[in-house]
């Protein structure tokens, strides 16, 4: 996951220097989108440290409303997601943030039975989510005229599979 969000922040950081006017790209404004990516991504994190200590002091105090656990635990880390992106920080590192916190403090402070409802609901999420994203995907694939170049086709599955074992 946190290769996902960073691999998000790059990409926006390149489609903010390819967009500009000229067909180079200036030493400082190299420097900008690596200083806007810290930025993006520290920010982010921060949020995300900021509501996961958040949901450790609600939590803590939930003993006898066991109703309320896994709702500010799931609200609070969508909210980190929402609140990093409403100042253009990384919501991904944000939830991420947001998770470790949770998992380190938060649960510590919950019922089982809490427990149990979060992990199986994020597990159903995360299977429906993953359902949507393949079928999104499977419908472009299918809708867009694409040029087939074997030569591009090779390199990438090379390149996939060896930074796939080096990645282990």
């Amino acid at each position: 996951m946190p290769a996902d969000a960073v691999t998000v922040v790059l990409y926006n950081a390149m489609v903010a220097l390819a967009g500009q006017e000229t067909d180079s790209v200036s030493y400082d404004q190299l420097l900008l989108a690596v200083a806007a990516f810290f930025c993006v991504s520290l920010g982010g994190l921060a949020i995300g440290i900021v509501f996961g200590v958040i949901t450790a002091l609600i939590t803590k105090h939930t003993s006898e409303l066991p109703v309320v656990e896994p709702l500010s635990i799931l609200a609070l880390s969508y909210l980190a997601y929402l609140s990093a992106e409403l100042v253009h920080f990384s919501g991904i590192i944000a939830t991420v943030g947001c998770g470790i916190v949770q998992a380190h403090y938060a649960t510590k402070n919950i019922s089982k039975n809490s427990y149990i409802t979060i992990k199986y609901f994020v597990s159903m999420a995360s299977s429906t989510s993953d359902t949507i994203i393949f079928m999104f995907l499977g419908m472009v694939l299918i809708s867009d005229d694409h040029r087939w170049h074997t030569g591009f086709c090779l390199w990438t599955l090379l390149l996939c599979l060896v930074f796939r074992f080096i990645g282990e």
